[in-house]
């Protein structure tokens, strides 16, 4: 959103420096109970105001902002030779739920645009494809201003053939799971705490849903991206362990290939042959070549994705091609 690099990098190196006066600020904040982003923010300003800095209005309040500082202080960090730039976001902003045909619309309003069209939706029988081909029609057409032309015809399949999935589709698994949890299991897992742990069990009887289950986690410290990572932590078994040994062993173990154009194959071997991780196009090879965190983390990949088909074709009543024999994208 900010469309200025510099303005970005001068923050992230506050971010990184952590002057007294922010330090002190942020520790206040967090103990008066505020979320880390808005204790962040608030210590920001106060190291502005006293080394006689301008405060840059509305830069931490912008998603996409967040994430370009985020990139800079990685950087910054490993005294990285790359040099940022930016590419400002036009249209739609993040959070906005209404879909324009002329200009950028947000990935949230693209959702709700699916999303409203798939409840209006009338279909015959369970093995109805989720938009009747009018609504698949009109939905093409609006996706046209959207996405790059080259992919459109695999959206338009994916409006033929599948369903819309939500976090909600994912209820019955995740409470599933959490027939098997105690308040020491739930800690186990990344980003949990003994609090939480205990504020989710003492709600189990009544909750009835991820989203609802999300929203009870939500607090004035816990936002709810965050409430929605952990519960994804706990459906795919992802461990404080095991995200502690990844980051202590590497940042990047192989590289995945989802799809190309047909005209790169070229461009593929050449990357195959000289990455420094190994890049995976076909998985049943790959699992025997990768040992250690590694393999671990391929395996959770491949269970996630795994998840997602399972649900994916339960809601569609349709047979889906599982990660071993579904190949990559190939774009004409």
């Amino acid at each position: 959103e900010c469309g200025d690099i510099d303005v970005l990098m001068d923050i992230a190196k506050i971010f990184i420096g952590e002057s007294p006066e922010f330090k002190s600020a942020l520790s206040t904040g967090l103990r008066e109970g505020k979320s880390y982003p808005i204790a962040r923010e608030e210590a920001y300003r106060t190291h502005c105001t006293a080394y006689g800095l301008p405060i840059q209005e509305d830069i931490l309040s912008a998603p996409n902002n967040l994430l370009g500082i985020e990139y800079c202080k990685a950087i910054l960090m490993q005294n990285s030779p790359l040099v940022p730039f930016t590419i400002k976001r036009i249209g739609n902003s993040y959070h906005e739920t209404v879909s324009y045909d002329d200009r950028y619309c947000s990935a949230t309003a693209l959702r709700t645009l699916l999303s409203e069209s798939a409840s209006s939706s009338e279909c015959s029988s369970v093995n109805s494809v989720p938009f009747p081909a009018e609504a698949s029609a009109n939905l093409s057409s609006r996706l046209e201003a959207q996405v790059p032309s080259e992919v459109l015809p695999v959206y338009q399949e994916a409006l033929r053939t599948l369903s819309l999935i939500t976090a909600d589709d994912f209820s019955e698994l995740y409470s599933y799971r959490l027939l098997y949890e105690t308040a020491d299991s739930l800690c186990a897992y990344a980003d949990w705490n003994p609090e939480l742990a205990n504020r989710l069990l003492a709600h189990m009887p009544s909750v009835s849903g991820f989203d609802e289950t999300a929203a009870i986690l939500k607090s004035k410290q816990l936002t709810l991206t965050r409430a929605n990572r952990m519960l994804l932590h706990v459906l795919f078994n992802i461990t404080t362990t095991q995200l502690q040994t990844a980051r202590k062993e590497g940042s990047c173990f192989y590289a995945r290939l989802l799809g190309l154009r047909e005209s790169s194959s070229k461009a593929l071997r050449h990357l195959s042959e000289h990455s420094t991780v190994p890049v995976i196009n076909k998985l049943a090879p790959s699992e025997k070549t990768l040992s250690g965190i590694a393999a671990e983390l391929l395996r959770q990949d491949i269970r996630a994705a795994e998840l997602y088909r399972i649900v994916q074709q339960k809601q569609g009543a349709i047979s889906l091609a599982n990660e071993y024999t579904r190949g990559i994208v190939l774009i004409g």
